[in-house]
């Protein structure tokens, strides 16, 4: 496992997910697929591994130094797949901002006229990796789930059983809100868990 030397961010994370287990799963379940949006340097990543060795999990992460730290880590595992894109509702152009100079906190925001990072769509994942379901997906995308739960959000919603996010209303208010009414409308059932800065929400609707 590689950490930036001298970085706090990669050690908050680290000691977040590892010490902390903060995405520890409240419920037991055969994880087979993951999607890890936000993979940042892939630490969320190793832990899934080890809790869950047969996954194939799919990492999206746009950030140029994160990427290639992410990819130094999850080289010795198998089924791991890589993606250096942002995530959206659709396939645009996003400008990468990081006013707070910290490896987690970079965030994205479309910019179709001088974007120079792809992103890609929850659709477009789905499409390419022939996911019927998705066991388990992981949200840490800086505010962009704004975006993500605010339209185009159906189809490939409805095909997750395990969803666990971080949200982050105080830098962008309507996050929460976008989420939650998403995931009404589509899981409709569904029981909630909340430890640390993680919401775990499981969708009923699949057994």
């Amino acid at each position: 496992m590689n950490l930036r030397d001298g970085k706090f961010s990669d050690r908050w994370v680290y000691k977040e997910i590892f010490e902390e287990e903060a995405y520890k799963l409240p419920v037991t379940y055969p994880i087979q697929t993951v999607v890890d949006l936000g993979a940042n340097i892939g630490l969320y990543t190793l832990f899934t591994k080890r809790e869950h060795p047969e996954a194939h999990i799919i990492c999206v992460e746009p950030d140029p130094a994160n990427f290639e730290l992410l990819k130094r880590n999850s080289d010795p595992y198998q089924g791991i797949n890589l993606e250096q894109a942002g995530i959206w509702h659709s396939a645009v152009t996003l400008e990468l901002k990081n006013p707070h100079g910290y490896p987690f906190t970079i965030y994205s925001e479309e910019n179709l006229t001088s974007g120079n990072v792809r992103a890609v769509s929850m659709d477009w994942i789905v499409t390419k990796y022939q996911f019927k379901r998705i066991d388990l997906l992981k949200v840490d995308i800086e505010g962009a789930e704004r975006m993500l739960f605010s339209k185009d959000y159906q189809n490939w919603l409805k095909r997750v059983k395990i969803l666990q996010i971080e949200l982050h209303d105080r830098r962008f208010p309507g996050c929460g809100q976008a989420f939650f009414k998403a995931i009404v409308e589509v899981f409709g059932v569904f029981n909630y868990y909340v430890r640390g800065n993680v919401t775990t929400i499981v969708n009923k609707r699949i057994p």
